[in-house]
């Protein structure tokens, strides 16, 4: 099913990285994020975390994401989502996956993830 058209742009920035074993030999990781999406109703405040486990030579692997965003006419809205990732080039990964939020909305996300700047960038798309 192809990607519509585009709902908004984040662009988030990781506070805190905390590692955790699975006892299988690679770890998950929790990213704490804040920033903002641009859509046409305007500009929210992002909160969440990002927790990626990845492959073994983190080439790839799984992510969710837990989050709310906050509009500037006060309402907010929980957006959960999964997907997977993989690499890029050095220290950068491609996100694919779908989020869902508490007011029944659903879309399709694809995003950047650049280690060096610690960054998420990218867009929330509706399904056609």
């Amino acid at each position: 099913m192809p990607m519509g058209n585009a709902l908004g742009k984040f662009s988030l920035k990781s506070t805190s990285i905390n590692y955790s074993p699975t006892g299988g030999g690679t770890e998950i990781i929790d990213m704490n994020m804040e920033g903002t999406m641009e859509g046409p109703d305007g500009a929210a405040t992002v909160l969440g975390t990002l927790t990626g486990e990845p492959n073994e030579d983190a080439s790839g692997g799984n992510y969710n994401w837990i989050g709310r965003e906050f509009a500037a006419d006060g309402s907010t809205r929980v957006a959960t989502g999964s997907g997977f990732f993989r690499a890029t080039g050095a220290g950068k990964w491609a996100l694919r996956g779908t989020i869902s939020f508490s007011d029944g909305a659903n879309a399709a996300v694809e995003g950047d993830l650049d280690l060096a700047s610690r960054t998420l960038s990218g867009t929330a798309c509706e399904w056609d």
